[in-house]
């Protein structure tokens, strides 16, 4: 059976379809979302908050509903004019307060940590914004009147990445927290689209599918330095949930002081190394990958390197994602497993919720608001 033809049989609910569209839809939501405006200000509970005050950002959220503004912030890293923090947990920092942009996100809106959290900045005076496709989430934001990115229903969280991403610099743009290029985000849509066309020729010079045959019957430990320390991190949870696969992520130069003496192991056979990298790579981290690869070598190990390529670093981040998003894919085809349900993360929450309750305390949140 070809590739094409286990695609068909295995991916029941049309992950690549979602995959292959990133591109066009990168193009439509930007285009979508830069129509909306938003209010300068907003009052909640008899409490004036103003978009002029804000002098500091917050995002929340969780899983795939977050991976975007991980993408966004090291996007944009050398551009921002005001401190960025992203929150994935129940708690948020003290310093969060009237003057603080909150950007919540919840693909579902149904995201205990996020609703939880958003609510509590939302007690502390802040200015919400929030990016969700339904749920309690978009029940909060129309309680109180505050801007919604509405994202496309009925699909995995993980697969809505580019309308996070477009709604993320549309709010970035309009708030004026960093310098962004509108024809940055164009040149980066021709480019991937190329891309896609060339990576879904399943011929024998197909990397998405070459590097998931060799993840096959390994664990991968991925690697990856700032600006692609996102895209090592979603390749990971991408292999997580598409390929139900275990893989594991840490971030250089860090991984230099610790993780890099676990290579001693004499179980080191299990795993294949994955090297994410990119054109921002500077000499010092030329020389930390050269050193990894050569430890590597000696001790015999293939690894594989994962490198993004465009006209911009947008492009370069998103080439990365495409290709890491299909290779997860195609792992779980020829894994013989459906990429698109994640039964056993829908148990636990079940599970958690019967033994907190807490979607009920949320709901009474809201209500006193």
């Amino acid at each position: 059976m070809d590739i094409m033809e286990k695609i068909k049989s295995v991916d029941k609910n049309n992950m690549y379809r979602l995959i292959v569209s990133i591109p066009r839809e990168l193009e439509k939501s930007f285009k979508k979302y830069s129509r909306l405006s938003l209010p300068r200000e907003i009052v909640i509970s008899g409490v004036r908050r103003s978009i002029e005050n804000i002098n500091k950002v917050v995002l929340i959220g969780m899983g795939g509903s977050a991976i975007g503004s991980d993408i966004i912030y090291y996007y944009l890293y050398d551009s921002l004019r005001l401190s960025v923090t992203i929150v994935r947990d129940f708690m948020i920092p003290g310093f969060i307060d009237e003057n603080t942009l909150l950007i919540s996100v919840s693909y579902s809106g149904e995201t205990n940590e996020t609703l939880y959290a958003s609510i509590e900045c939302i007690k502390r005076g802040v200015y919400p914004i929030f990016i969700t496709s339904n749920g309690t989430l978009e029940k909060l934001a129309r309680k109180i009147n505050a801007p919604i990115y509405l994202l496309p229903k009925g699909r995995p969280p993980r697969t809505s990445i580019a309308y996070m991403i477009s709604a993320l610099l549309d709010i970035f743009n309009k708030i004026d927290i960093a310098r962004f290029d509108e024809e940055e985000l164009m040149d980066a849509v021709k480019y991937l689209e190329n891309l896609v066309e060339k990576h879904t020729i399943f011929n024998e010079e197909n990397v998405p599918l070459n590097i998931a045959k060799q993840l096959r019957e390994k664990i991968p430990l991925i690697y990856a330095y700032k600006p692609y320390t996102p895209l090592g991190f979603r390749f990971k949870t991408q292999l997580n949930e598409n390929a139900k696969h275990h893989a594991f992520f840490a971030e250089l130069p860090e991984a230099n002081h610790n993780e890099i003496m676990g290579w001693e192991n004499e179980l080191k056979g299990k795993y294949i190394p994955v090297l994410i990298r990119g054109s921002k790579e500077s000499s010092y981290i030329r020389a930390v990958i050269d050193f990894w690869k050569e430890i590597f070598r000696d001790i015999g190990l293939d690894y594989i390197q994962i490198i993004g390529e465009g006209p911009n670093l947008l492009a370069e981040l998103l080439s990365i994602l495409i290709i890491c998003d299909l290779t997860s894919f195609l792992l779980a085809i020829i894994k013989g497993v459906n990429p698109t349900p994640v039964s056993t993360i829908s148990r636990l929450k079940k599970y958690v919720e019967a033994e907190t309750r807490l979607k009920e305390k949320i709901d009474r949140l809201i209500d006193n608001l």
